[in-house]
């Protein structure tokens, strides 16, 4: 069976691996998914999984722009509801700009935050 089909599989008290959690991204991203990466490992981890469409992958270049990926979400979002934000930060970058998440609660916006330590 394929690695990346496979179901998963927890195992108590064993950690996942940053390898198995981009590979389970990669099997949840669809033509409705936009995929939101911060800046750091967050964006070198994503920069692998599989876009459906050419326009649908966010992420800044540099690290002044840490932060990011929260509010990305909610901007695009609001300019396109059709689509469905996968947010990829870090934990350092959530601290600055995650208590965003309120104001997607505010406008009925549904961003699924993956917040990687």
């Amino acid at each position: 069976m394929d690695r990346l089909l496979s179901p998963f599989l927890a195992n108590i008290g064993k950690k996942i691996t940053v390898q198995r959690l981009f590979l389970r991204l990669a099997s949840f991203i669809t033509a409705d998914t936009i995929v939101i990466a911060d800046v750091g490992d967050s964006l070198f981890g994503a920069l692998d999984l599989v876009i459906q469409r050419d326009t649908e992958f966010l992420a800044p270049a540099f690290y002044t722009s840490m932060g990011f990926a929260v509010p990305a979400a909610i901007g695009a979002q609001l300019a396109d509801s059709k689509l469905r934000p996968l947010v990829i930060v870090g934990d350092g970058a959530f601290q600055t700009t995650g208590m965003e998440i309120s104001t997607a609660v505010r406008y009925q916006l549904n961003p699924i935050v993956i917040v990687a330590k």
